[in-house]
């Protein structure tokens, strides 16, 4: 009891951060650090989080593709990217080599920018470019999973997608 009264007495912003802190490895804790600033059926500003500081952040991007009916020159490039309002929030560029006719190829890793919420992803597109020597059609189905701090996904196919060298770039809603 006296560590609860103790505990009652701690700031919200410390309380939340080893609710976050410890939620990492026990999906029980936030519920029980917001308990432990319960006194005699009262509730005090730790009774609910602010969902802002334990909205999960990505921590992975990964994408892979499967060659449908015309491949990928081995001369023609690849760049992937996860953008949102001109932020760049994950990406990869160079990727090259030929993607043979009904192969999968991938996954690519793409590097993670800086630190972006779940949250902050609405609205958020994927972009894929090629750069091609002489002429190139690549018919193929993209994926991409997004993996989240929580354990979470955010997993996007699309299907049916061409570049050439007169169309290089296609843009996709991620959410």
């Amino acid at each position: 009891m006296r560590n609860r009264a103790r505990l009652a007495a701690v700031p919200m912003a410390i309380l939340t951060a080893l609710a976050i802190l410890v939620s990492w490895g026990n999906p029980q804790a936030v519920a029980e650090i917001q308990s432990l600033g319960t006194q005699d059926g009262d509730r005090n500003s730790c009774d609910r989080l602010d969902p802002s500081l334990t909205d999960a952040t990505l921590v992975s991007a990964i994408a892979s593709f499967h060659t449908n009916d015309d491949d990928k020159d081995h001369d023609t490039t690849l760049s992937i990217s996860v953008e949102k309002d001109g932020k760049l929030i994950a990406s990869v560029s160079g990727v090259s080599g030929e993607f043979k006719d009904h192969t999968d190829n991938g996954p690519f890793g793409l590097t993670v920018h800086g630190t972006t919420k779940k949250s902050e992803l609405s609205g958020a597109v994927t972009k894929l470019t090629i750069t091609t020597v002489g002429n190139d059609t690549w018919r193929f189905n993209y994926d991409l999973d997004l993996a989240f701090s929580d354990g979470t996904h955010i997993k996007k196919e699309w299907t049916g997608q061409v570049l050439d060298q007169d169309s290089r770039s296609l843009e996709f809603k991620v959410q």
